[in-house]
């Protein structure tokens, strides 16, 4: 699917991420609630745009699984001025952000993918009240040659 040129849509991203997140949380006994855009423009969608921003979300789901202790995922994605914002927000018990282990790097690469891109990273995250990952990622990355 990320390589397959016939798929390089918002919406074939959107319905990918959409399928995927579904699948994997209902393997981890996980709720998921999906916001999305019904009319979900045609417009192409960088291989490099995407393919960061699948392995971000799929890590996002991955820590929520393994740490967060949550029974609802909502997934949000939507188009906002030429930027895919796609926001992973669980009822888990949520974490110090300041206090998060800096040898673990899930994190760090979601951040990293997201600044490749000139994109965007957001944690919002306490003890006792969830985590919410926001993500932003250009339809089209910036030029990293200049």
């Amino acid at each position: 699917w990320m390589v397959n040129s016939q798929r390089d849509s918002l919406q074939d991203f959107e319905a990918y991420v959409c399928r995927y997140a579904e699948n994997f949380l209902r393997a981890s006994g996980i709720q998921c609630r999906l916001h999305v855009d019904d009319e979900m423009p045609r417009a192409t969608f960088d291989l490099a745009s995407r393919r960061s921003l699948f392995l971000a979300v799929k890590e996002s789901l991955n820590n929520i699984s393994k740490h967060a202790n949550a029974t609802v995922v909502s997934l949000t994605i939507k188009l906002v001025n030429q930027e895919v914002l796609v926001t992973v927000k669980d009822d888990g018990k949520g974490f110090d952000l300041a206090k998060r282990d800096l040898g673990r790097n899930g994190l760090t690469n979601m951040m990293n993918r997201m600044a490749e891109l000139g994109g965007r990273c957001h944690v919002t995250t306490q003890p006792g009240a969830g985590c919410k990952l926001e993500l932003a990622a250009p339809l089209k990355p910036r030029d990293r040659f200049r």
